[in-house]
């Protein structure tokens, strides 16, 4: 029990931290394309 207490936050914790870093790099991208034109 404590083993999975201590494991799962760090993989959800790590799953969304690369979910919003690249939500963020595809706004990003459609901000630049948006800019240069």
């Amino acid at each position: 029990m404590r083993f999975c207490c201590v494991v799962a936050p760090l993989f959800l914790i790590r799953f969304w931290r690369y979910a919003y870093y690249r939500k963020l790099n595809h706004v990003g991208r459609k901000l630049y394309v948006f800019w240069a034109n």
